[in-house]
């Protein structure tokens, strides 16, 4: 009993010795500044150099951050990068340039991995980044604004393989980004710069974007990018203006001065729509495939496809012009084109030959207008000035119209067609090619 008491005494004795910190577990034990009670420093976690003045070269990989906002004070660069393998923290902090000022980051040469984060970047005579000479380069979270007044480069100027994400060029002079092939955008905004919102080189990605406001395009890429997922508002040209073979998904024009998306050949849309824009909502050029996208309310053609083209499950409304213009054996099926209602506009129009199958056409000058060689089969077109017109060696099958203006069916002689069945009632006529008017 004795040496239980004694013992006891001894482990009281010993907790009274501990401090606070000791005592909760977290700290280890050791004398004070002692390597087991000293935390690590942040340059010991992440050992980076300190920029706090400019202009400033780096010469040597590693990583580098900012201090304080900069100002330049000559004119020339901010930071000049010319090795591989080098992160600039901007920290959070402003890279302000002066009225004769160059680029605030450049980059020299042809160096690799460089990422540069979290930061603004104003007033640069000429880019707020200029690394089009980098690869494999990655920038996150940057704003860059009013940069460019010396120059007619972007804002942005990112080479090849460039990943960025969530960057915003907004009221630069020129255009906000320009890409090099082959990179990868998300989440990034181009808002009221004075040349296009951005410019894609070939076989780019961009997904998550916005542009705004721009002095000519919103977005243009050059041929096999994929774009999704992007808004293209109000600028002072098209929307979107994408070269051949370009696949677009789930975006949306509205309010542009021109068309809201132009396609060059090969191309693809789906999902997306047109609103309001000053020209046609979407123009795609030959060989090109658009699907359940719709068209509303703008100044030229709802949609407007060149030879071989598809249009398939779109909608088409009050535009200016005609809903959906086919031209040289494109093929329009199962869309929906209503309220075209100015002199001669047609709900579908085809032109040089082509196919209109399974659609419906409501209230439009035109229901369906076919000028040559044109299929037209199992379409519907229902209280339109004309129903269905059709001439020179055109196919007309299997139709319903009813309650048009003038009439149900134009047809000229050289068209081949299945017997016109008038009236109401029980349909008596067997004919398999039959068209019914009412």
């Amino acid at each position: 009993m004795r040496s239980a008491i004694i013992l006891g005494l001894a482990v009281l004795g010993g907790l009274a010795h501990m401090s606070p910190a000791q005592e909760d577990g977290l700290t280890p034990a050791g004398p004070p500044g002692s390597v087991l009670t000293r935390m690590k420093t942040l340059n010991e976690i992440e050992p980076r150099s300190v920029i706090s003045s400019l202009p400033v070269t780096i010469t040597n990989s590693g990583a580098y951050v900012v201090i304080a906002n900069l100002v330049c004070t000559n004119n020339g660069y901010g930071i000049i990068v010319q090795a591989d393998d080098v992160t600039i923290d901007l920290n959070g902090f402003t890279l302000s340039g002066s009225p004769g000022s160059q680029s605030a980051i450049k980059v020299n040469g042809s160096p690799s991995h460089l990422f540069v984060r979290n930061g603004t970047i104003r007033g640069w005579g000429v880019s707020a980044v200029d690394a089009m000479g980098g690869r494999n380069c990655r920038y996150e979270d940057i704003l860059a604004f009013s940069n460019g007044f010396n120059n007619t480069m972007a804002a942005f100027q990112f080479g090849t393989n460039t990943v960025a994400a969530r960057c915003v060029a907004f009221t630069n002079k020129n255009a906000g980004f320009t890409i090099g092939q082959g990179s990868k955008i998300e989440n990034c905004a181009a808002m009221n710069n004075g040349g296009m919102g951005m410019i894609l080189s070939r076989c780019c990605v961009l997904t998550g974007c916005t542009f705004s406001e721009n002095s000519v395009h919103g977005l243009y890429s050059k041929e096999s990018c994929l774009v999704s997922d992007c808004l293209s508002v109000s600028n002072s040209g098209m929307g979107f203006y994408l070269d051949w073979n370009s696949s677009v998904s789930h975006c949306a024009a509205a309010h542009n001065a021109s068309e809201g998306f132009l396609a060059g050949r090969a191309s693809t849309i789906s999902g997306c729509s047109a609103l309001r824009n000053g020209s046609h909502g979407f123009n795609i050029f030959n060989g090109s495939v658009i699907s359940e996208s719709s068209a509303y309310q703008n100044g030229g053609c709802g949609i407007r496809a060149y030879a071989d083209a598809s249009i398939r499950a779109c909608v088409a409304s009050e535009n200016a012009s005609d809903g959906i213009s086919a031209q040289g054996g494109s093929c329009v099926s199962d869309c929906l084109a209503v309220l075209h209602t100015n002199i001669n506009t047609c709900g579908i129009s085809l032109q040089g030959g082509g196919k209109a199958s399974g659609n419906t056409c409501r209230n439009n000058f035109y229901g369906i207008y076919a000028d040559s060689r044109a299929t037209i089969a199992d379409n519907q077109a229902v209280g339109n000035t004309n129903g269905i017109f059709a001439k020179i060696s055109s196919f007309v099958i299997r139709n319903q119209a009813c309650g048009s203006v003038v009439t149900n069916y134009s047809l000229d002689g050289s068209c081949m067609y299945g017997p016109i069945v008038f009236g109401s009632g029980m349909i008596t006529n067997a004919n398999p090619f039959a068209n019914l008017s009412l």
